[in-house]
């Protein structure tokens, strides 16, 4: 996500700002027409400016804009991302896969689960009407010659993240805090209202059960079981209550099996911090009793205070930077949820302060940022923790 800059270098991302810092914005916008601008083009001469309207939305002063090949705000027929947040603070996903059904994964493709064509036909509500077919279609070429991107689409996990990042971003700069991972887990569930899955009317949060067969759920993972009819059941910590419910074993076996890639080998029920995120269905079984059952799950490690953490070492970096911000509560650090840089090596988290003087990339540093940050590169294909480290320390 490109953020917005104003003529005096000061950076904006229009998603997350308050209503008040937005009257604020229309006031200078008002006096000074070329004062806000999109990132996306900040180094070249021409400027991309925009206003705010009386309403308080962010509109072009001038037509025919040509952003980025990556801005969000393009308006190009292709999308630069699968997660899009849009200046009013909604977000749109573009999902592989259709989160209105699910069918359970068979011994010889591991993946099914995760690659069923998305959902068009819906009815007013929102809610799915009939499967499509999955289209399959030769990649067009380019004028010149080259083949045609594809639009990106997102897995179940690459989504819970999204979501989560875009939780975050919207709670560090609005000025509010992460107390811990539970707290921060309520938030995502509240952030849900503003997410809406492409296709669907409704916000992710307003999907129910008894309506629309199917809701999401975003809460601790409390462990497995086998119940009293020798069915597996997926336990779910919300606050001091824990709910069960019915879940196949080879689509739990799945979640297991990618936790454990992502986390050196480590099996859910022997970490903590783990969280699990999905979609639950209402089902009608053969004698005609309708059951609830975890039909798509993913599951996944979050720092002390909730954020998403790809692996082990991820994780250390995020509650050093989280420690960090913690003592100086006027920083925090934002993470990126989706790669949209012009370049191939986007930052891992960069440490927001006035300055915004901290970032740190996996590989190359991006030319982009240098201008705007003072970057301490790790150019080893793993993160030199040690270097990271020194580099908070040295802002303390």
């Amino acid at each position: 996500m490109y953020p917005m800059m104003g003529k005096d270098g000061k950076t904006f991302f229009p998603p997350y700002m308050t209503p008040g810092e937005k009257e604020k914005m229309k006031e200078k916008t008002d006096e000074d027409p070329e004062y806000l601008f999109c990132a996306c083009r900040k180094m070249t001469k021409e400027k991309l400016y925009y206003r705010l309207s009386s309403d308080l939305r962010f509109i072009p002063v001038h037509h025919g804009y040509e952003h980025s090949k990556n801005c969000q705000r393009g308006g190009r027929l292709k999308r630069p991302e699968g997660y899009l947040v849009n200046d009013d603070g909604s977000a749109v996903a573009y999902l592989k896969f259709n989160c209105t059904n699910f069918t359970i994964p068979k011994e010889d493709n591991k993946n099914q689960n995760q690659e069923e064509p998305v959902c068009a036909a819906r009815n007013e509500s929102g809610s799915c009407g009939e499967k499509t077919k999955k289209e399959t279609k030769k990649p067009e070429k380019q004028e010149n010659g080259e083949k045609e991107e594809k639009e990106p689409y997102l897995d179940l996990l690459t989504f819970v993240k999204a979501v989560n990042y875009d939780t975050y971003m919207n709670r560090l700069l609005t000025g509010k805090k992460n107390l811990s991972a539970d707290y921060f887990a309520a938030s995502v569930w509240g952030h849900t209202r503003d997410v809406y899955i492409s296709g669907i009317k409704k916000p992710l949060h307003d999907l129910n059960l008894d309506r629309d067969k199917v809701s999401f759920f975003y809460n601790k993972y409390g462990g497995t079981a086998t119940s009293a009819t020798g069915f597996m059941t997926l336990a779910l910590n919300i606050g001091e209550k824990q709910l069960q419910y019915m879940i196949n074993d080879r689509i739990y076996a799945q979640a297991a099996k990618k936790f454990a890639d992502m986390y050196e080998g480590l099996e859910p029920d022997s970490c903590q911090n783990v969280m699990a995120a999905g979609f639950l269905y209402k089902k009608v079984s053969r004698a005609g009793k309708e059951y609830k059952t975890v039909g798509r799950l993913c599951l996944f490690r979050v720092n002390y205070n909730g954020l998403f953490c790809d692996d082990m070492q991820s994780q250390q970096i995020m509650d050093r930077l989280s420690s960090y911000a913690y003592s100086n509560r006027d920083k925090g650090y934002v993470m990126q949820p989706c790669q949209n840089l012009e370049d191939e090596d986007g930052p891992v988290a960069f440490l927001i302060t006035e300055a915004k003087d901290i970032a740190f990339f996996k590989d190359t540093a991006s030319e982009r940022y240098k201008d705007t940050y003072s970057v301490y590169e790790c150019r080893n294909e793993s993160l030199d923790y040690g270097k990271i480290d020194a580099a908070v320390r040295q802002k303390e």
